[in-house]
């Protein structure tokens, strides 16, 4: 896994939560929870069908336990 990047320069954060800046058709929510999948299946060495078990879990989407 690379580096973090530091964000010490970085003075003013904007988060687009109603899809003002990105309009809803680039999918933008939907490329950031793949990229945070990816960053948590790195860091945790998970494979990614355990990931979406463990998520759906943890999130309460589902009352099974994960057994992937």
């Amino acid at each position: 896994m690379k580096p973090p990047r530091s964000f010490a320069h970085v003075d003013t954060w904007v988060f687009d939560l109603d899809n003002t800046l990105y309009p809803h058709h680039v999918n933008l929510w939907q490329q950031v929870d793949a990229r945070i999948g990816e960053f948590v299946s790195a860091w945790l060495n998970f494979r990614a069908r355990k990931r979406a078990c463990c998520r759906r879990t943890i999130t309460g989407a589902t009352a099974r336990p994960c057994a992937a």
